[in-house]
């Protein structure tokens, strides 16, 4: 289950919708006998044989889409369908309301009656509020970049699966000079992890290491060494770089570690 903050916001917004549908929402009072008012929740004006009153019941029926899409995990590339499955709950909430706020006060205005919002409307307000937040946050979550480098224990990356390296890749190798970690380390994968985290190929101790701090690429013929957003820095021969193609007897830096290339 996605447990974000972002998520919550939808499921409690949802929560509110589907219980602001049974609390009194509108008062209706007569212009004659002003304290007389009458207080209807949206359950009860959904139970109304007129039209349009029964589309209300949307307003239920929109919260429990909005919940139940909230409830189940929505990583990857359906991300956006299951917010637009949120919205959509949302959405069909909103527009049955306003359709019906707009019928009841040309109704009841024609009537010499008046209609007041009571504290279920506050609710449903509240809750489609924070569905509305909680889904803007959605959207916008995948551009943020988590720092994993302060969370040692924590290593969101997916193991790297097994993998059969082409010919041209074998013979690759990483040899110590400086610091503690394990030498000699061969590298038989095109895409070779190195960090703190334990799902990384070269698993390294250094507290300045980030737990994925930077990644070895075989293509076109030549490796590649790509810094993955640390927080330290990969340094190649005593330069700090993003991505660099490597050559035999490149110096590669990590923290205090020291490996040089060799091919």
């Amino acid at each position: 289950m996605d447990n974000s903050i972002a998520k919550w916001l939808v499921r409690a917004g949802a929560l509110l919708v589907v219980l602001g549908f049974f609390i009194p929402s509108v008062a209706v009072s007569c212009t004659v006998l002003p304290g007389a008012a009458q207080t209807f929740s949206m359950g009860q004006l959904a139970s109304q044989a007129s039209q349009p009153q029964p589309l209300l019941y949307l307003v239920l029926l929109g919260g429990f889409i909005a919940l139940a899409v909230a409830l189940v995990p929505s990583h990857g590339k359906y991300k956006f369908l299951f917010m637009a499955g949120e919205a959509f709950g949302f959405g069909l909430g909103v527009l049955s309301i306003l359709g019906m706020l707009i019928f009841l006060s040309s109704q009841m205005q024609q009537s010499g009656f008046n209609v007041n919002l009571t504290a279920g409307s506050f609710v449903l307000f509240l809750g489609y509020g924070l569905g509305g937040v909680g889904i803007l946050l959605e959207f916008f979550q995948p551009a943020l970049k988590p720092d994993y480098s302060a969370s040692p224990g924590l290593a969101h990356d997916a193991p790297p699966q097994a993998y059969s390296p082409p010919q041209s890749v074998s013979g690759a190798r990483l040899e110590l000079t400086r610091g503690n970690a394990p030498s000699p380390v061969s590298i038989q994968t095109d895409d070779f992890q190195i960090g703190r985290g334990s799902h990384n190929h070269l698993i390294l101790s250094d507290r300045q290491a980030s737990v994925t701090h930077a990644r070895l690429r075989f293509a076109q013929g030549a490796w590649f060494i790509q810094d993955q957003d640390s927080s330290n820095g990969t340094f190649v021969n005593g330069k700090r770089i993003k991505a660099q193609r490597l050559n035999d007897g490149d110096q590669i830096r990590i923290g205090e570690i020291i490996y040089i290339f060799r091919i």
